[in-house]
């Protein structure tokens, strides 16, 4: 057969339109679950999350191959073609914008320490623009909506000194607590630090100060460091 022949078809302008949406039609489907599969393992990094979504999406079309034949006895296959088609391309959209915007639950982005009752809520892609991120109204929503389902929330942010989001995320917390290095951070840049706070409209309740070297004073029982300083006495003896 030559080539000639081969696409007389194509010479028919209904059949080359027809053609054309299903080329169209399944190139986007297969695409489609390509990306969804990165998205949800880019979101749960979960190989069960996947087969879930995986699942949920094929499922319905094993159902509705099953009743297909009886509707398209039923109804003219024209219309049939044409609002399945329709229905495709608005789902697709749909995960499409779902993928792009970044919606997603809390529950599926929040992961849970195994046997623990803790849960921590990953970074993923890192954005090109965090500050704007954090202060946008979704991130207020965000931690309105952490602090009404979890019973403590913890933010952690970097040094203020070097990025301003310690002081934008800083407005959203209850209590807002200074981590300062032992040895590491000379008294200016603490005071830097808290004034910076302040001047950003947050205040400091509190100072965290670890990475304290044991030394003979110290000891350590059940967990906790306790320092015993000698009396005036035991000094001088």
């Amino acid at each position: 057969m030559r080539w000639s022949q081969a696409f007389a078809p194509l010479r028919e302008r209904n059949f080359a339109w027809y053609y054309a949406s299903r080329f169209s039609n399944t190139l986007g489907g297969t695409m489609a679950q390509i990306a969804l599969t990165f998205a949800v393992l880019d979101l749960t990094d979960s190989a069960g999350a996947l087969g879930q979504v995986l699942a949920a999406r094929t499922v319905p079309m094993v159902l509705f191959l099953l009743f297909g034949g009886v509707i398209a006895d039923r109804f003219p296959r024209t219309l049939v073609l044409q609002l399945s088609n329709v229905l495709s391309a608005l789902t697709q959209g749909m995960v499409a914008w779902l993928v792009i915007s970044g919606t997603a639950e809390l529950t599926e982005a929040a992961r849970k320490v195994p046997g623990q009752g803790l849960y921590f809520l990953p970074t993923g892609v890192l954005p090109p623009n965090p500050s704007e991120l954090l202060l946008s109204t979704k991130f207020a929503a965000l931690t309105t909506r952490m602090s009404e389902e979890y019973d403590l929330v913890l933010l952690d942010t970097p040094p203020i000194l070097a990025v301003s989001d310690g002081a934008i995320v800083g407005r959203h917390a209850g209590v807002n607590l200074l981590v300062v290095r032992s040895g590491a951070h000379p008294m200016r840049e603490i005071l830097q630090s808290l004034t910076r706070l302040e001047q950003s409209g947050v205040t400091v309740q509190g100072v965290v100060f670890n990475g304290v070297s044991r030394t003979a004073s110290a000891r350590y029982a059940n967990g906790v460091y306790q320092y015993a300083y000698p009396s005036r006495r035991e000094a001088t003896a």
